[in-house]
């Protein structure tokens, strides 16, 4: 009788967490791709039974009407499902099927992005764009940078004045491919942000991580990686349908290599019968390969889905 009281107070307390997130105006659509996080505790019900079916439809209504409420806004509500119930219960549903770890980040990953967009669909039909809203935010941040070497060029030499009109099309070309691969940025978010949502839940049942560090892309990921790169390298019209999408492709797929060629190195690392000062240094050699913006570690990536040097 007391475990199922004190089950109670923790559901009513967790729902009244939820409910005074909405006082914060924390549901918003600028923090989608980030709650995941936020449906850990959720996810958790889930997993272990907490919440069973028919009970967890009144917690949530129940967190829906809360939100209502303190917010009189049905997008609240909205951003609500799609960015706590959405992967809370993705995550529970593949857990329970017992998915492995690496194909549960992928299917929560992309469930959450779907999801995502579907709300940006209904929100643009009835005159929101987020889209529109990011592209102009780019725009701003362009123009921004080109006000600033605008500034410097009254008091450099005509040398550096060449350099910084290099830099203002470098600045370009960066900007315009951010603005086309919107898409693949939302889903490498969603991807990032499900990781740490899986990580804790994996560590709340005391499993074991090693088969994050087992997972290995399929070969065909890198002849798509290869095809990608040169549809968006060889094609004159940078604005046609076939090289957005080559470039979210080659936008996902080169993240992807790079955390395989996090892993491999990792892995490797590990295994290695090596002096622990030369660990140390591969180590530190990993580092300086993760803040230094290279293709290293999606070329090493690549190596290792074709060769399988970890034996995944």
């Amino acid at each position: 009788m007391k475990r199922s009281l004190k089950s109670v107070i923790a559901l009513v307390s967790l729902m009244l967490v939820y409910i005074l997130l909405a006082s914060l105006d924390v549901y918003t659509t600028m923090g989608l791709i980030v709650f995941p996080v936020l449906s850990i505790p959720l996810a958790i019900c889930l997993i272990k039974d907490k919440l069973t079916s028919g009970v967890d439809f009144i917690f949530n209504i129940a967190i829906i009407m809360g939100i209502y409420l303190m917010t009189y806004s049905v997008q609240s509500v909205v951003v609500y499902l799609i960015s706590v119930c959405v992967p809370a219960y993705a995550a529970a549903f593949f857990y329970k099927k017992k998915v492995p770890l690496p194909n549960i980040i992928m299917y929560v990953s992309v469930s959450m992005t779907l999801a995502v967009f579907i709300y940006f669909a209904g929100m643009k039909a009835v005159g929101i764009d987020y889209e529109k809203g990011f592209i102009l935010l780019i725009d701003q941040v362009k123009t921004v940078y080109f006000q600033l070497l605008i500034s410097m060029e009254q008091s450099v030499s005509t040398q550096e004045i060449l350099q910084q009109s290099m830099m203002k099309e470098v600045i370009t070309l960066i900007t315009d491919t951010i603005k086309q691969v919107y898409p693949a940025l939302i889903l490498i978010m969603a991807m990032a942000f499900t990781t740490i949502q899986i990580i804790f839940l994996n560590s709340t049942k005391m499993s074991s991580l090693k088969p994050l560090f087992n997972f290995k892309l399929s070969k065909i990921a890198v002849l798509v990686l290869f095809i990608a790169m040169m549809v968006a390298l060889l094609s004159e019209d940078t604005n046609s349908i076939w090289v957005v999408v080559a470039l979210n492709v080659l936008f996902v797929l080169q993240n992807l290599m790079q955390v395989m060629g996090i892993i491999s190195i990792s892995v490797l690392l590990k295994r290695a019968t090596i002096h622990k000062g030369l660990k140390v240094l591969g180590y530190i050699v990993l580092f300086m390969l993760l803040v230094t913006p290279t293709s290293v570690l999606m070329m090493l990536g690549c190596f290792d889905t074709i060769f399988n040097y970890r034996k995944a």
